[in-house]
């Protein structure tokens, strides 16, 4: 019976999904305008996330906070439900990421991340 209350305790406290404050936590209702201008607050109040659609399971490469740290950016992966019109911030983000840093991130940057093959495509 004690090691069932220690496994409810510890599943109660223990809950993976982690809660971020920031405009982009209602990126899932927004639409394309409203997207891009979360994308332009959070640059403005450097509190940078790049979308990712993964799944039902995350995945984290040994790369991923190498690539957050040097560049200010935090990877917030949606799962598998994610909202169609983060793709719309993380062109914003692209684009800021272009200006202040060239196109070195572009080799660095996670390959599955919202629409950057889409960007790449347009952004030569």
């Amino acid at each position: 019976m004690r090691y069932i209350i220690i496994f409810l305790l510890f599943n109660l406290f223990s809950f993976g999904q982690s809660k971020i404050k920031t405009y982009n936590e209602h990126i899932s209702f927004a639409n394309k305008i409203e997207a891009e201008t979360f994308a332009k607050e959070d640059i403005k109040n450097n509190s940078i996330f790049i979308y990712l659609k993964i799944g039902w399971g995350p995945m984290v490469y040994n790369t991923d906070k190498d690539f957050e740290t040097k560049y200010n950016i935090q990877f917030n992966d949606e799962g598998c439900t994610g909202s169609k019109f983060s793709i719309y911030y993380n062109f914003i983000i692209y684009a800021h990421l272009s200006k202040n840093f060239g196109k070195k991130w572009e080799k660095e940057i996670r390959k599955d991340v919202i629409g950057f093959k889409e960007w790449k495509k347009t952004n030569k």
